[in-house]
């Protein structure tokens, strides 16, 4: 069963995250992810998720891994380059 999705000029819409499922992120990791490229603190993205700053170090280390990154400057840079947001809040 063909599940591809079409937008308006009939060429294959890409989901926002598919970059992100094909590198084994989880939707948490994404978020966090998101999070950092958006400029957010450990901190403060630890109140918005509801969890504690070590479950986003946690995460954060897990995509670092997981992407070859090094830091939370190039998980955002990733971020920016695959589309997942298009500008920093």
């Amino acid at each position: 069963m063909d599940r591809t999705a079409y937008h308006a000029y009939g060429l294959p819409a890409l989901t926002q995250d598919s970059a992100a499922r094909a590198a084994g992120l989880t939707e948490q990791e994404l978020t966090v992810m998101k999070s950092v490229a958006r400029g957010l603190t450990n901190r403060a993205i630890a109140t918005e998720l509801f969890v504690t700053e070590q479950t986003v170090k946690f995460h954060l280390t897990n995509v670092y891994k997981k992407l070859g990154l090094a830091n939370r400057t190039e998980a955002a840079r990733w971020v920016f380059r695959h589309g997942l947001i298009v500008e920093a809040a």
